[in-house]
């Protein structure tokens, strides 16, 4: 008996020592999400669990903070059940924001979400309500380098400076160009690395193909990377806005596309197309491997400059200060609205 009854004790003792080792066990939140898209004024549902609720043994009330560590929503947590925080994304969100759990002030949460917020009404730019006498050339640069020097000497004729769209796969195979268009003066823009279709691109992967290649960009030529992206194909969305600006990027898209890739398209038919009813503000595409693009260029330029029309890089055309891009993607700064 009695050897029994300390076999009882001893029992109860290691249950007893169990849950009190239970109840010290941190929590840990799980978020469902890593990657969200908010746009400001509307409801973004962020979904979280306490993953290891048997392990702490009790119930946790827990905060969703963001990086300066305004408590968003609080909520007790009595399960492993996945809850769902519903929060007004604030007008003051815009661009990459983290946000974590946290108990008693202290992080709980295993990896944070990183929301990329936006406004929804601000479109991709087309055309630029400039106060000021100038355009953009453009060239996108994905397939190889044909033309690319005798582009970059066309230029320099001129004393045109341009945006250069490379994707992260050009500028990995052509660093010693990215070289050359820097030290001429002209700026080097986000294609993405590998030039896909971005909206049937899953979220992450969208991320990592303009962040994979502004590493490409900044490993030819230095620097923080680009300022500026263009989506291959032009194709583009709210979500994929979220994911540029996030990473502090706009989208430029065009105001004339020079079909300079279209092979139906004879060096006349494409100076028609740039030049006609040609304005301030106005962005031109081409591609660096065009058949025709050296010969349109060395047409077209001096007839932009004859009109008085200076030639600059598409984010000289955006410094006029603080903007928003209206549905058919005019760019408007705060002081003409």
């Amino acid at each position: 008996m009695k050897k029994a009854a300390v076999l009882f004790i001893a029992a109860c003792l290691l249950i007893i020592l169990a849950y009190t080792s239970l109840a010290d066990t941190p929590p840990q939140f799980v978020f469902s999400d890593t990657l969200l898209i908010g746009f400001q004024g509307r409801d973004l549902l962020v979904r979280v669990k306490l993953a290891n609720y048997h392990a702490v043994g009790q119930p946790v009330v827990a905060d969703l903070v963001d990086e300066e560590g305004t408590v968003l929503r609080s909520e007790t947590f009595s399960s492993n059940a996945v809850k769902t925080f519903k929060i007004k994304v604030p007008a003051a969100w815009q661009g990459e924001k983290t946000l974590s759990m946290v108990v008693d002030h202290n992080k709980v949460s295993k990896q944070d979400v990183v929301v990329m917020a936006d406004n929804i009404d601000n479109k991709q730019v087309k055309r630029v309500e400039t106060q000021t006498p100038r355009m953009s050339i453009t060239l996108d640069c994905a397939y190889g380098d044909k033309n690319t020097l005798e582009l970059l000497d066309i230029l320099d004729e001129f004393g045109a400076k341009v945006t250069f769209f490379v994707t992260g796969n050009w500028a990995s195979a052509y660093p010693h160009h990215l070289q050359d268009i820097k030290a001429r003066g002209h700026e080097i823009a986000n294609h993405s690395f590998s030039h896909p279709r971005m909206t049937k691109t899953a979220l992450d992967a969208a991320r990592r193909q303009l962040m994979r290649c502004n590493e490409a960009i900044k490993d030819a030529v230095g620097g923080s990377g680009a300022s500026l992206f263009r989506p291959p194909f032009g194709d583009t969305n709210e979500k994929l806005r979220a994911v540029s600006r996030s990473l502090g990027m706009e989208i430029i898209m065009w105001t004339i596309d020079s079909h300079d890739w279209d092979e139906a398209y004879t060096h006349q038919k494409i100076v028609r197309r740039v030049t006609k009813d040609v304005d301030a503000g106005h962005i031109i595409l081409f591609h660096n491997d065009g058949k025709h693009t050296p010969a349109v260029l060395r047409e077209v330029i001096p007839y932009y400059q004859s009109l008085g029309l200076s030639l600059v890089p598409v984010s000289q055309l955006l410094d006029e200060g603080p903007y928003t891009v209206n549905k058919e993607g005019l760019v408007q700064f705060s002081a003409q609205q």
